[in-house]
């Protein structure tokens, strides 16, 4: 039986504690923006290079803007070590493209 339950395990990655740092830069990251309850965040992962030492949290995020309405995800990075938040608005942050690809 406790083959079977590794295997589920492994399979389903079940048996994996999650990062608190995803849920940290969660946070930041909502409240960086206008109304951060409404965001949706999608592709939440930690970036472990470029020598930032705790890794950069990528994710995209579509906020709402002043009217209301979604304005369609945009690359953001989470910074631990400079407890910083970047959005890429424009879609031309090389920089961030160049982190979070």
């Amino acid at each position: 039986m406790k083959k079977h339950w590794l295997v589920i395990c492994v399979i389903l990655g079940a048996c994996s504690k999650p990062d608190p740092r995803l849920q940290e830069a969660e946070n930041h990251i909502r409240a960086a923006l206008k109304d951060g309850d409404s965001a949706r965040i999608k592709n939440l992962r930690v970036i472990e290079k470029h020598g930032v030492q705790d890794g950069v949290v990528c994710a995209e995020v579509n906020g709402k803007n002043s009217y209301g309405g979604y304005e369609g995800y945009k690359t953001t990075s989470y910074n631990p070590n400079g407890d910083h938040v970047n959005i890429d608005n424009d879609g031309n942050d090389s920089t961030l493209k160049d982190i979070c690809s």
